[in-house]
């Protein structure tokens, strides 16, 4: 009875395996069917920044790029740049002369690169995507505007000095008379577009006063970032305590804020250090400020591979961005296993963990969260909270599934 009873098992369990298996090969006969029935695609990439220039999109468009390949489909992008730079699939357009003849140089560009099955991807609205809407005229070639910046509160901040985060710009603001071509152009680019991605819900709010019927054709899809090559070890804070920042050094990254508030730090005893990587036009003021300050090093723009190195000998980052919309630095540092004090002015999505969110125009409570965080049992716990929600789709996918 025994004996049968574990025949009958094991008949039962061979009879499974062989389903199984009869099940496993069907599976990879679908997967290898789907693989092969990937439409082959043409794409044109108009971006305004690319490397060896650092940026948002400079991070982002190459690992897109990449990814197209990799999925086996065509892709040009045209950037800005020197042109006499050659690089295969890459067409640079020179800055230099009025912005009317650099949009018209721009859209020639493009233009020339055309073809009638080609999808059209934009990164911004304004200095890529006005020249990208021209080329356009004529063509209807399927658009897709992927924003990742909010440029009429930033031209506000950066060229009118209004040190604002987009939040008030758009609550008191963003009606003056001065901006109404602004809004005109830009409405005009993204009604073009037949999808839009935004970087993180943040930007709906623009949009939504933009161009409302443009709502219902947006898609949040945070930025994807690639793992860390070189994680931070397991230890406790360094004494003096080591803050890393970077950043371009533009009005909107709020730097001389940060300057004063480390300047202040030091001042009440707290043994820190700070390690400032990028440049821009506020890089001079910012070591003005912090000119006699010990333990504040200026490394100006450095590869990715000396970002990372830098980042793994790093305690905790600071970023005190008026509004980040996707801080890409904070989601390479928690990578990266490094906590992050942050603006609370973000777009991160929710299910991010280890960090530190403080209002960027209260210098008192940056001072604040920079003593409790040097705090070794507080620094540990934040590390240990580190987490990052896991994407349910990437920018490549959406722009293939248009």
């Amino acid at each position: 009875m025994a004996d049968g009873g574990e025949k009958e098992v094991a008949n039962s369990f061979s009879t499974r395996k062989i389903r199984d298996k009869r099940f496993a090969h069907k599976r990879r006969e679908v997967k290898v069917h789907s693989f092969r029935c990937r439409k082959r695609m043409k794409f044109i990439i108009a971006t305004g920044i690319y490397p060896p220039e650092i940026g948002g999109p400079a991070t982002v468009i190459p690992e897109l790029v990449r990814t197209f390949r990799r999925h086996g489909h065509d892709v040009h992008v045209v950037t800005y740049g020197d042109a006499s730079v050659k690089e295969d699939g890459v067409t640079r357009v020179s800055r230099r002369g009025s912005l009317p003849l650099r949009y018209l140089r721009f859209a020639y560009t493009l233009r020339c690169q055309f073809s009638s099955d080609m999808r059209v991807i934009g990164t911004d609205v304004f200095s890529s995507g006005i020249p990208m809407r021209l080329a356009l005229i004529g063509f209807s070639s399927p658009l897709i505007l992927r924003l990742g910046g909010e440029w009429c509160w930033e031209d506000a901040v950066t060229k009118h000095g209004l040190r604002v985060t987009m939040r008030t710009y758009w609550a008191k603001y963003s009606h003056n008379p001065s901006s109404l071509l602004k809004r005109i152009l830009a409405r005009w680019v993204i009604t073009r577009a037949q999808r839009v991605l935004l970087m993180s819900s943040i930007m709906k709010e623009p949009i939504r006063v933009i161009a409302p019927a443009a709502i219902k054709r947006s898609i949040v899809i945070p930025n994807v970032v690639p793992e860390c090559a070189v994680r931070r070890d397991s230890s406790g804070p360094h004494v003096p305590f080591r803050f890393f920042t970077v950043a371009r050094f533009a009005p909107i990254k709020n730097m001389p804020f940060l300057a004063r508030v480390l300047r202040t730090c030091v001042e009440q005893g707290i043994d820190l250090s700070c390690t400032f990587v990028g440049d821009g036009s506020e890089r001079a003021e910012v070591q003005k400020i912090l000119k006699d300050v010990h333990g504040m090093t200026f490394v100006g723009i450095v590869d990715h591979a000396e970002v990372a190195r830098i980042l793994s000998n790093a305690d905790a980052l600071l970023l005190p961005t008026l509004t980040d919309i996707c801080p890409n630095g904070a989601l390479e540092a928690l990578q990266c296993g490094v906590p992050c004090i942050i603006t609370s002015e973000h777009g991160l999505p929710d299910g991010v963990h280890g960090i530190m969110e403080v209002d960027p125009t209260d210098e008192s409570a940056w001072i604040a969260a920079i003593r409790r965080i040097i705090n070794p049992d507080v620094y540990l716990a934040l590390r240990t909270s580190i987490s990052l929600p896991t994407p349910t789709m990437t920018l490549a996918d959406s722009c293939e599934r248009l």
